[in-house]
């Protein structure tokens, strides 16, 4: 075999290895491409899948936000009504303040000039009290006055009566001395010189003060009580007692003096005792 002839097998024999190799290459590539190609399939798959799910996910979040969307649009709508509203509230409310405060400021004026009145009024009450207080005072008083008035009339008015039945019941005895003296004189008979007069039986007191056996009455000569008068002397409170005679030392118009005989020597005689001409029973 010549040179040439080996050269073209041994060039043969590579062109055969490379054909091998090249053919093995591809065998290898096919095989590995496939399996690329079928877990890139899968993979497909899988990432289709899974962005079909997203997209489901996706287009339910679009439709939910939507609706959320709408949801808060009707909401704010409805807000921004009530907010009109409330707008509108507090502008009538701020009318209606305005009117209230211009109504409060009348009015305060109005109580400010009633109350003024009402004090006027009670400056004019609490006067009118004082001056009722006062005149009830006064009422008091002049009742005071016109009673003791009234209680010293009937006292004078009593004691003149009195004076004037002693009067006249002295007048009485005068002209019937008189009388007897006449007589007497025409007999030649001289008269006596001096003549008792006993109290009068109406004659009625108290004692006012005792210094030892001498006793003041409330009477004198006013009651027709003289000198060498015998009183008799009285309890009747809290039982009727006797008590005995006050003899009369001296009298003037209006008390008299005299010495106290007591009933017994356990009798005490004491001042407000009553006195008197003649105790009825007597």
């Amino acid at each position: 075999m010549t040179a040439l002839g080996k050269i073209l097998v041994f060039v043969n024999l590579v062109f055969s290895l490379l054909t091998m190799a090249l053919i093995g290459m591809v065998f290898f590539t096919r095989t590995n491409w496939k399996a690329a190609y079928d877990k890139q399939t899968a993979n497909l798959q899988v990432a289709q899948s899974v962005a079909n799910q997203d997209a489901e996910r996706l287009t339910k979040a679009q439709k939910d936000t939507e609706a959320i969307v709408k949801q808060r649009e009707r909401e704010i709508a409805e807000r921004d009504k009530k907010i009109a509203a409330a707008e509108k509230t507090v502008a009538d409310l701020r009318t209606q303040l305005s009117e209230t405060n211009k109504t409060k400021d009348t009015e305060t004026e109005q109580v400010k000039t009633v109350t003024a009145e009402l004090e006027r009024r009670r400056a004019e009450v609490k006067q009118l009290g004082d001056l009722k207080t006062a005149a009830d005072a006064r009422i008091v008083d002049l009742e005071k006055q016109l009673t003791k008035t009234r209680d010293d009339f009937i006292e004078k008015k009593l004691g003149y009566d009195q004076l004037k039945e002693r009067f006249q019941s002295l007048l009485a005895q005068y002209e019937s001395a008189n009388k007897e003296l006449a007589q007497l004189k025409a007999r030649g008979i001289s008269a006596p010189a001096t003549t008792k007069v006993p109290p009068p039986e109406n004659a009625r007191g108290y004692i006012t003060k005792i210094d030892g056996n001498l006793a003041t009455i409330s009477i004198g000569t006013d009651a027709g009580v003289n000198k060498d008068n015998v009183l008799q002397i009285y309890r009747l409170k809290p039982n009727p007692e006797y008590l005995g005679t006050i003899t009369i030392l001296n009298a003037t118009p209006f008390e008299a003096v005299g010495r106290l005989t007591p009933a017994g020597a356990r009798v005490k005689i004491q001042v407000n005792d009553e006195v008197a001409g003649k105790i009825v029973g007597q």
